[in-house]
């Protein structure tokens, strides 16, 4: 879990580019609300992660995503784990960054 301190500072940045008082954090929220509605959903409701336009969208989001929380100063939570991943994980997720993709998250 994040620490408290680091949660707090990540809720306050968000709430000064709501307010106005940091343009370009507002317009990274608004670049990730956007591809957030650009979503495609399947006939269930779900996000369509099985169609190509579906994973390209999905993909945009999840782009975008990383830049607003680098953005907005989110701390990214450890992933030492991954080095007990397979080899072919350990391909997919080399390092500690976040790295988001939608083949795997839809397994």
């Amino acid at each position: 879990l994040m620490p408290r301190a680091a949660a707090s500072a990540g809720i306050s940045r968000v709430r000064n580019a709501i307010s106005g008082e940091d343009s370009n954090e507002l317009k990274q929220i608004n670049e990730l609300v956007l591809a957030h509605q650009t979503l495609p959903l399947n006939e269930r409701g779900e996000v369509d992660t099985r169609s190509e336009a579906g994973m390209a969208c999905c993909t945009k989001f999840l782009e975008v995503l990383v830049a607003t929380a680098a953005r907005l100063g989110a701390e990214a939570s450890d992933r030492s784990y991954r080095k007990e991943f397979s080899r072919n994980y350990r391909i997919l997720f080399p390092d500690s960054k976040r790295r988001y993709r939608v083949d795997v998250l839809e397994g």
